[in-house]
């Protein structure tokens, strides 16, 4: 993830800028892609050969026809006619997967991430949702007082806070997230996870 800052707390925006008129994408490695839609924008159809997923970091927007809004997510299958559009603006995240081996969630239906994994009282709930290789996507469910102890990973991993608030360590950084926010940990440093109230975020991680 060499084109998104590490170890800072980001926004949607911070991400990508939105510009009037404009759809502008950006390449975070070589499965996804960030993109930022303005108001009254839209990607034309097209058909692809492997399955898309999109989430909406910010803003609402029509996939396939099926509106979402922050925090939802869908699965398209491949050869589908897919087109994107949006009245108010959108920030999404755009992932390729292979086939049914790499997702386990039911494609063609809009799903919030934040109510695909449950809160366990005193503990942490982990859900691998899709993969391929050299990346995987899962969802982490923390109770409050909950927390990764520090530990260091070969790759990099994004984090997208889904609900409730967590304290994010990184080497000497030390940083607060909240539903909305994004934080990536860079590969090789420690870096852990203290949850301030229940939280649920989605991790993007580089294996």
């Amino acid at each position: 993830m060499e084109r998104i800052e590490k170890g800072k707390v980001l926004k949607a925006e911070d991400l990508l800028p939105m510009k009037a008129g404009h759809t502008i994408s950006k390449a975070i490695d070589d499965h996804f892609v960030l993109f930022s839609l303005a108001e009254d924008t839209d990607i034309s159809p097209e058909t692809y050969l492997e399955d898309k997923s999109y989430f909406v970091f910010k803003g609402e927007a029509d996939v396939v026809g099926q509106h979402l809004k922050q925090g939802d997510f869908i699965v398209i299958k491949s050869e589908t006619l897919l087109g994107i559009e949006t009245t108010g603006g959108a920030y999404i995240l755009e992932g390729t997967w292979k086939g049914d081996e790499d997702m386990k969630l039911e494609k063609g239906v809009v799903l919030s991430l934040k109510d695909q994994v449950e809160i366990v009282e005193g503990g942490i709930a982990n859900m691998d949702i899709a993969k391929r290789e050299g990346m995987k996507f899962a969802l982490l469910a923390f109770d409050k007082g909950q927390g990764l102890t520090p530990h260091s990973a070969p790759g990099d991993a994004l984090v997208i806070a889904l609900e409730g608030r967590a304290r994010l360590t990184m080497g000497d950084v030390v940083a607060e997230v909240e539903a909305g926010d994004q934080f990536v940990f860079e590969r090789n440093i420690p870096h852990g996870v203290e949850a301030l109230t229940p939280f649920k975020m989605a991790l993007l991680m580089v294996v």
